[in-house]
């Protein structure tokens, strides 16, 4: 497994619901990534002007009733990739923490 895959890949899930479905779209708000990269992880914090959500509630995919539906797969997709995944919600909006090992 590449940790620059995994990094990238998850990355990417994060910003698109960022955008999409955190701003909604609304090219007036910003979203923010900041990547760290230390001897043995990478932390991207990823934040966006949205509301928040309850990131307990997003239904798994790859349940029967969900495995057909286009959308729901990035949360979850993140989450297998990544050692970490965090959502902390304020009054501005939405931050997310990912971290990765690094295996030497």
């Amino acid at each position: 497994k590449s940790v620059k895959a995994d990094v990238a890949i998850s990355v990417s899930e994060i910003v698109d619901n960022a955008i999409f479905h955190g701003n909604s779209g609304d090219v007036n708000k910003k979203v923010t990534v900041k990547i760290d990269i230390r001897k043995d992880e990478v932390e991207v914090v990823i934040t966006d002007q949205g509301r928040g959500f309850d990131s307990d509630s997003i239904p798994n995919p790859v349940e029967k009733s969900n495995i057909l539906k286009r959308v729901g797969r990035g949360i979850f997709i993140v989450r297998s990739l990544m050692d970490s995944v965090d959502f902390n919600f304020t009054s501005t909006g939405t931050r997310v923490v990912i971290k990765k090992r690094i295996k030497g």
